[in-house]
C-alpha cells in the first residue's frame, strides 16, 4: 500500500513558514459558523501574547503614567480614540502573517459578535488592508480571486452565523425547577417545553 502524500509537509519543503498558512486560526473564521465567543476571545489572547502585544485601559495604564498623560488619555475625544487606535492596528497591516491575519480577522469577528459599530469598522479596514498587501506578494497573486472571495467577503460582510448563546449567570436569574417553567410556560402560553436557559 501506497504512503499517503503529506502536501503541507511537501509545501513546507518547498517554502519554509508555508505550513503556517495552513494552521492559521483565520481559517476558522471563514466558515458559515463564528466559534463562540469565550473560544474566540481565548484565541485572541494567544495571537496577541505571540505577536508580543497588549492593549491595556487607561485604568490599567494609570499606575504607570504620570499625571499629565493620565489626564491627557483622560480628555481625548473620540476622534483621537479612534486615530490612536487605528494607528495602534498599522503595523499588523504592514507586514501580513498568519498570525497578524488571524488577529485581524478575530478582531473583526468579535466586534462583528458584540456589535461594536465603531471598533468593527477600524477592524475591517485594518483587515481590508492586511489584505490587500498580502494579496500583492507574487506568490499569492493566482490565488488572490480565491482568498478574497472565500475568506475577506465572510470577514468584510459579517457573513456569519452566529453560534449558539449560552446563558450567562446573574444574581437576577436565581435557579429554578424546570417543573417549575414549565408549568408557568404552560399556563402562559399552552406550551408543554420550557425552552429557555
Amino acid at each position: 500500500m501506497e504512503a499517503p502524500l503529506d502536501l503541507v509537509a511537501r509545501g513546507e519543503a518547498i517554502a519554509p513558514g508555508s505550513s503556517d498558512w495552513f494552521y492559521a486560526p483565520f481559517w476558522d473564521l471563514a466558515r458559515p459558523t463564528l466559534p463562540r465567543l469565550e473560544d474566540l476571545r481565548m484565541g485572541l489572547l494567544q495571537l496577541k501574547q505571540r505577536l508580543g502585544l497588549c492593549n491595556p485601559s487607561p485604568p490599567e495604564l494609570a499606575p504607570f503614567l504620570e499625571p499629565e498623560e493620565q489626564a491627557r488619555l483622560a480628555t481625548r475625544t473620540l476622534e483621537e480614540q479612534k486615530t490612536a487606535y487605528s494607528e495602534s492596528l498599522l503595523p499588523l497591516t504592514l507586514q501580513p502573517t498568519p498570525d497578524t491575519i488571524s488577529l485581524l480577522a478575530g478582531l473583526v469577528a468579535e466586534t462583528f459578535t458584540t456589535d461594536q459599530g465603531v471598533l468593527h469598522t477600524i477592524h475591517c479596514d485594518a483587515f481590508a488592508l492586511a489584505m490587500e498587501k498580502l494579496l500583492q506578494l507574487p506568490l499569492l497573486r493566482a490565488v488572490a480571486q480565491d482568498f478574497e472571495m472565500l475568506v475577506g467577503t465572510r470577514i468584510l460582510l459579517g457573513n456569519w452565523e452566529l453560534p449558539a448563546f449560552f446563558h450567562v449567570p446573574s444574581l437576577d436569574a436565581p435557579f429554578r425547577t424546570l417543573k417549575e417553567m414549565e408549568k408557568l410556560t404552560q399556563d402562559r402560553f399552552g406550551l408543554s417545553e420550557w425552552a429557555g436557559s
